[in-house]
């Protein structure tokens, strides 16, 4: 999946805008990448797809109308900052693409979600360290357990 697709049209890109067109690139640097939204109000999520989903939580579940135009206002301004800030990312490598690993820098570090695949610190997240205790020390602590367990 490429950037251009993972980017979305945020409210301040328009409907079929090229991802690299919004961070000041060339408008071909993308070919064919432009980012199409599925209703004509030039939104990326629609009101059907607000309902799947709440249908897949809670098939009983109803929405008002008020609450859905609330959920797609959310997501447009979520989407907006996302694309915005991985596009001055992009800028700051001094690159005139938005790639995923923008995003997902972003993502990880303001909203704490992790892409899968372009996580920068799982090395450092997932691995615990070993800590290296002396034999001494190692002596001690297991005297004081075990005088613990004999209360």
């Amino acid at each position: 999946m490429g950037a251009a697709a993972v980017a979305g049209a945020g409210a301040g890109a328009g409907a079929g805008t090229n991802v690299v067109a919004a961070i000041g690139g060339k408008a071909d640097a993308i070919p064919g990448k432009e980012l199409r939204p599925d209703d004509s109000k030039g939104r990326t999520v629609n009101k059907r797809k607000i309902r799947e989903l709440v249908e897949a939580v809670d098939p009983q579940e109803r929405l008002t109308d008020e609450v859905e135009d609330l959920l797609l206002e959310i997501c447009d301004e979520f989407i907006d900052s996302v694309t915005r800030f991985g596009c001055q990312l992009a800028k700051h490598r001094k690159s005139d693409r938005l790639e995923v690993k923008d995003l997902a820098l972003h993502l990880e570090r303001s909203y704490n979600i992790r892409v899968p695949g372009f996580s920068g610190d799982e090395a450092k997240v997932s691995g615990t360290r070993r800590v290296n205790i002396p034999p001494g020390h190692a002596a001690r602590l297991a005297a004081i357990r075990e005088g613990g367990r004999r209360r």
